[in-house]
């Protein structure tokens, strides 16, 4: 297995266990730097690989809550506050039916978890499309000077601005301060600008105050198979009282087979409350 860049998860793991919550949120926010007016390659040419084509998730872990919706009160492993533990625990799909509200828990706090495919393609040099089959959601990264466009109203997906992080010297991560290895990298996005939403298909809540940062790597295995390894860090001040964080994984498909936009839907949860809920 080839991995093209592990050290931005390092960092990440490390900043989410010695920073306070209130300097988390203001890491994220600021967590681009300023857009370098000088003339350099664009996002595309600098691209360290090749993220488009058709890529489908494979779901290794927490299968119970991704491939349906859990019971009502089940949020094992989302670090809740109090407040948004009885939001969860009362949630009921009936309001966001009738409200029109079934894209929330396809929002870009979740969405990455989604069993779904992904359609992925550059428009122009600076900015890269993410197209889900489910809930037919669109995603746009923005490098270099697009990162500085005008956010736009709230969105399900927020606004989101990109870079790449070339490896130090090479792909083993070793020879810092040597010029940076632009064959291996991986893609750091930062989203902000979002509408709420939810973290697990039964109503867990985040806030429109929440900042999604990821980490998208690319590695091949001998047999030739492609993956994505998007890791993902959602912070809320309002509803966690920590950083939450995932790892999904997403397998290149040779072609678009399987490919079928649906839109967003809200599946009834099973009856009765998980086991040691109260």
């Amino acid at each position: 297995m080839r991995l093209h860049m592990a050290l931005p998860l390092i960092a990440l793991t490390l900043a989410a266990t010695t920073v306070s919550a209130p300097a988390q949120q203001n890491r994220l926010l600021n967590a681009l730097p300023p857009v370098d007016s000088r003339a350099g390659p664009s996002a595309r040419d600098g691209a360290p690989f090749d993220p488009t084509g058709y890529w489908v998730s494979i779901v290794t872990e927490d299968w119970r809550v991704r491939m349906a919706t859990p019971q009502v009160g089940d949020h094992v492993g989302i670090p809740l506050t109090p407040e948004a533990t009885k939001k969860a625990d009362s949630w009921h799909p009936k309001e966001d039916i009738e409200n029109g509200l079934e894209c929330k828990a396809f929002g870009i706090g979740r969405i990455m978890r989604e069993p779904t495919r992904l359609h992925i393609t550059w428009d122009g040099d600076n900015k890269l499309n993410i197209d889900t089959d489910a809930g037919k959601q669109h995603r746009v990264l923005r490098f270099g000077q697009e990162r500085n466009a005008d956010k736009g109203e709230p969105s399900w997906q927020g606004f989101s601005q990109a870079e790449w992080i070339y490896a130090p010297g090479g792909a083993n991560g070793v020879g810092f301060g040597q010029q940076p290895d632009r064959e291996h990298g991986t893609l750091h996005v930062v989203t902000t600008n979002v509408l709420p939403g939810y973290l697990r298909k039964n109503g867990v809540p985040y806030s429109d105050q929440t900042v999604v940062t990821e980490y998208i790597d690319y590695i091949t295995n001998p047999d030739g198979s492609e993956f994505l390894i998007v890791k993902t860090h959602v912070w809320d001040p309002v509803n966690l009282t920590e950083p939450y964080i995932t790892s999904s994984n997403f397998r290149r498909q040779k072609n678009k087979d399987g490919w079928k936009p649906r839109d967003c839907h809200i599946d009834i949860p099973p009856p009765g409350k998980p086991a040691g809920f109260g």
